[in-house]
Formats: C-alpha cells, structure tokens, sequence
C-alpha cells in the first residue's frame, strides 16, 4: 500500500469512560486532535436477562460464565474498533479519501498499576479486536503508552490556557495525578526546558492503586448491604445497577457533593420490602433510601485517603531524587478529578501554604486521549525516564567444586535508575548446542519489582517477562568454541542481547552473533492461556 496519509488514533480503554481521539496527517494539512463524539448505545432494559443478573453481586459486574477477562476486553475493543471505523471513514470522506487510503498508527494508554504481562496481554486483545497490523492493513501499527505520560503531554500543551502563574517554567516540579473510573496513577515530572521546545524529565516512575471512582460505588453498595441486607442484595440487576433510577441518583449526587456542602438527606428511590426499617435509613411510605452528609463523607474518605497517600509518596520520592522540595503543581486529570469533594479535600492538604497549586483542566475526561494522540503525532517526551523494574537475563556460572552452574540472574536494566530516551543495554551470553539438535534457542528475560535485584532467577520476586527467539542456523559453527564426546559435538554459542528502554514505551531486545541479527523483536511474553 502507498498511503496518502496516515490517521494517529489515541485509545483510552477505562473501568467507566473509554475515548478515542485522532488526527489526520497529510500533505497540505495541519493535525487536528479530534475526539468520536457519539458512541452507539441502547436501553438498558433491552438486555435483562436472567444469565445477566445472575452475573451481578452487588451491583457491580461479574465476568460472564466461560470467559476470561481478556476475551470480554476483545469483545468490547471490536466494537469500539469497527465504530472508530465508521467515524474515521465519514472524516476522511470529507477530505474525498477512504480508510483504505490511509495508514493508521494506534497509542493505547495503559495504568500505572498493570504488569508487563498485563499490559501484554491488552495488546494483544487490542489486535484481536482489529487494532494494529493485520492481513488487511499490513502497515497499520500498535503501540503503548503510559496513562501518567499521555496525561502529562496534554496536560503541559495547555497549561497556558490557565492564566498568569499557572505558566510552567524550568525547574517546575509538576505532579500529574490521573484519577479514573477504576485506577489513580500518578507520577511526576521535572520541566527542564521550555522554549523553544519543551523539555522535561520523569522524576518519578508512575505509581497507581485501585482507587478510582468505582470504588465510591463499592463502598456505597457495602453500606447498602450492611443496611438492609438480602432485602438489598437481592434486588435484581435493573433496580439497583448501573444505568437504574436509584443509581443515576447516587451518580448525580456523587457528582455534586463537596467539602462545603450543608447536612442534608440525600432521598434515592428504590422500592424494597424491609421489615420495620430504621426511619432514619429508609422511607417506606415514598420507597427512599436516605442517605446523610457523614454517609457520603464515610463514602467518599477511604477512597480519597489512598490518593492522598499515593500523592505524598510520590511527592516525597521526587524530594528525594532532587534533594529538596521540588514539586509545586499538582495537575487533577480524569473523569473522578471532576469531583468537587476531591477536588477540595486535596487542595485543602497540600495547597496550604501558597507554595503549591492544585488545578483541574477543562474537561479533564479527555486529558488522556489526547495526550496519546499528541504523542503519536511527535510530542515531545521525557528526556529521561525511570525504569520501574529489574531487567535481566539467566546465565550460567563457572563454581569452583561443582562446574557450570545454571539459573544466575545478569541484570541489564535498574529499578529506579533513570535512562535517557532509548538507552540500550547489553548482555552477553552464552548456549550449549549439541550437534543434531535445533538451531533455534530461547533466551528468557526476566523482571524483578523488589528493590534490590536477587542473584537467582529462581527467586520468589523474580518472573518471566519475555522470550526472545534466536535462530543460530546462519551462524558459522565451525568459529565456536566446542568439545568432543565420540561422535557427539557440542558447541558453545556465544552471543548477545541488546535491550533498548523506552523505544515507544516498552523494551525491545536484539540478539546478535558473529555479527548477525538473530533474533530482533521476536519477544513472545509468558502468557496464560486463553
């Protein structure tokens, strides 16, 4: 295919909100970030079923009956695939070109809190469901991005718009804390630069936890639960889940809750046979659930405790990178960052002494799918970047007393060293092959999230990251090194491995030997099965 343009489409897959935004690049044309606006949509009660309800505890989803969580995120991304189909296809009918015309690059932003396989395994979804190279659109190309990073880039692109003392400038300290439907990640960054090209480092490596807005929900049906019980609990689906009155009211009134609000009852319809319900809980004569102002407060303090927590450690860290107090903005992104009582109760702890800055963009929903479009189209990224894990490979040592023994860990990469933008590492090793048995090898890279790196690869903290393929068949034997036992050769292979950090956000590993390629980006990660 010769494409005569390529279209950047961001994907912000979340718990509650999922955005997708683009833009197109041509010859004569500027790119304009463009959001999908309107997403198909249905009654909720077109859906109720018995298998439906019989999938919902408390309200909150379980995963339907013979799939596994990666199989439902396929599902749903092939929809959000062939709907972002149809709307790209009506834009570029306006420029009097057809999707096939194009090719298209895709930036999925990921959480703080997923694993490598995770993050892995939502790639491969994401193909699954059509996104990234495929026997239609061989030139179509996936990659991943880090929620923290996209939010920052949005977030550093309009930071102007704020007005006078919201400008960034060299040696700001910027927190980004993106608060979404599930998770909260959070990092920061160091503004090294900002005309005429804005530069920054990563202070610290993204953090995150499971503090989103959802968990406001469970927490509000646990009080539910622990108030009222079966008669509660075993409501179905329609009356108490979301898309219901009674939760679309809750949704309102979590929306508009704040620090200063006055104590009041909060009324939530929702029919329920009770027997003899305390009055102050329930209303049985309207069918009201009432709920006080020190209900939502007991609601909402646990979550938004964690994502103080999470702030001041990621405040202290980057302290420490520097040696002295350095942040002094903290950016709320993500749908949650419109709460009011968040909103106010994080000001309230850290903007206490005019030092720091507490703000929140305009529709910071969006913040990140943008951002993942601004990095496709060629922003600009951190200068540097902290590795959030170990990074290695098994090799094997010579013991005095007990020969060459296998299962030693060579690190190549430092959890919490910072790198530059693609930094590569390398590793030599070295294979046994025995004459008449294959040529292709594989080499397993390992990962280890304790803060010191172990010596073993068989270490409780240690886990298969990748695997990396080599292919020894063009390599000349004859040169390696070897021994004889009768007629059985065997020859030592001595190669290397180069891993490269931050090449489009993950690593990528080479296997070189005798000046050969055998092996570049052939990583098949550890996996489950489907």
């Amino acid at each position: 295919m010769n494409p005569k343009g390529k279209l950047v489409v961001g994907v912000d897959y979340g718990t509650t909100f999922t955005g997708v935004s683009y833009a197109f690049l041509g010859e004569a044309s500027l790119p304009i970030i463009q959001l999908v606006r309107s997403w198909p949509g249905v009654d909720t009660t077109q859906f109720n079923d018995k298998a439906l309800e019989a999938a919902t505890a408390t309200g909150i989803m379980k995963l339907p009956y013979g799939k596994v969580a990666i199989q439902v995120v396929t599902d749903f991304l092939r929809e959000v695939y062939l709907h972002t189909c149809q709307e790209l296809k009506e834009d570029l009918g306006n420029r009097d070109l057809d999707l096939c015309d194009v090719q298209m690059e895709f930036w999925f932003t990921t959480p703080a809190v997923w694993s490598d396989q995770v993050q892995f395994e939502y790639k491969e979804a994401a193909i699954r469901a059509g996104f990234g190279p495929s026997d239609d659109r061989p030139d179509d190309t996936i990659y991943m991005l880090c929620e923290a990073e996209a939010a920052a880039l949005a977030t550093f692109q309009t930071m102007p718009l704020y007005g006078p003392g919201m400008q960034i400038k060299p040696d700001d300290g910027v927190l980004i804390c993106d608060c979404g439907g599930g998770t909260v990640d959070v990092t920061t960054y160091l503004i090294s630069e900002v005309s005429p090209r804005l530069s920054f480092d990563e202070l610290t490596s993204a953090i995150g936890g499971m503090c989103g807005a959802t968990a406001i929900d469970r927490n509000f049906y646990l009080l539910m639960s622990e108030r009222f019980g079966a008669a509660f609990n075993d409501l179905p689906f329609t009356r108490k889940g979301p898309g219901s009155r009674f939760m679309d009211t809750f949704q309102m009134f979590k929306e508009t809750f704040c620090c200063s609000a006055e104590d009041r009852v909060y009324q939530l319809p929702l029919r329920m046979a009770l027997d003899n319900p305390n009055p102050s809980f329930f209303d049985t004569e309207n069918q009201l659930v009432l709920l006080s102002s020190n209900d939502l407060r007991g609601i909402f303090d646990p979550v938004v405790r964690q994502i103080t927590q999470l702030i001041h450690r990621q405040i202290e860290s980057a302290n420490q990178e520097v040696g002295h107090f350095i942040i002094n903005k903290i950016v709320l992104v993500g749908g949650f960052s419109q709460s009011p009582y968040l909103r106010q109760r994080i000001s309230g702890t850290f903007a206490v002494d005019g030092k720091l800055a507490v703000l929140t963009p305009a529709n910071p929903q969006e913040t990140v799918m943008r951002g993942a479009a601004i990095r496709g189209l060629g922003g600009p990224q951190p200068t540097t970047r902290k590795c959030r894990s170990h990074y290695g490979f098994e090799r094997s040592l010579l013991v005095k007393g007990a020969g060459t023994v296998p299962g030693f860990a060579s690190w190549v990469l430092a959890k919490g060293a910072r790198y530059g933008q693609n930094h590569t590492a390398t590793q030599g090793l070295v294979v046994t092959h025995r004459s008449g048995d294959s040529l292709m090898k594989i080499s397993n890279l390992y990962g280890c999230n304790d803060a010191d790196a172990p010596q073993r690869v068989d270490h409780p903290g240690v886990y298969l990251v990748a695997q990396i393929m080599c292919d020894f068949a063009s390599v000349d034997l004859a040169q390696c090194p070897q021994s004889r036992t009768g007629a059985q050769v065997d020859y030592l292979l001595g190669y290397s491995i180069e891993v490269t950090f931050g090449a489009h956000g993950d690593l990528k590993c080479k296997a070189v030997c005798q000046g050969q390629v055998i092996g570049q980006s052939t990583v098949n990660f550890a996996r489950s099965q489907w």
